[in-house]
């Protein structure tokens, strides 16, 4: 029998933001981080990856437009807004890895018992991308 049953949803949206250490001079801050520096922005692509039991009722984890709903709740937040702006960013950088991290969390808080996040991607370029799953327990 299968192990591991997930669903998996894409969505997309629109942010910028600007990587800058302010302890640093600008020329320091263009080694550090190049171009990204400057205020530029991003179209995210986020891929969330869901478990749970299958419910005998429905035949589903958790619908497609509950996920949906999730992830839009959750990317709300964000989508064409400056990433700096946001307190959680107010000590830390707005990268992906750093990024991740707080969509975990929102998600996770967003999404309805018994579904569960195993796995967030997201894309900052058609590229580049940052994977954040569960640890085996």
């Amino acid at each position: 029998m299968p192990v591991g049953l997930w669903i998996r949803r894409r969505e997309t949206f629109c942010a910028a933001h600007r990587l800058y250490d302010p302890l640093q001079s600008d020329a320091e801050n263009h080694t550090s981080y190049g171009m990204c520096a400057a205020l530029h922005g991003h179209n995210y692509v986020l891929t969330a990856s869901v478990s749970g039991p299958v419910n005998e009722k429905t035949g589903m984890i958790v619908s497609f437009d509950d996920l949906k709903g999730a992830m839009g709740q959750v990317i709300g937040r964000f989508d064409h807004t400056n990433l700096n702006d946001h307190p959680f960013f107010k000590d830390r950088m707005t990268t992906v890895e750093h990024f991740i991290q707080l969509l975990w969390t929102q998600l996770e808080e967003a999404l309805a018992y018994p579904a569960q996040l195993e796995q967030l991607e997201l894309f900052e370029t058609e590229k580049n991308s940052v994977v954040l799953t569960r640890s085996a327990s």
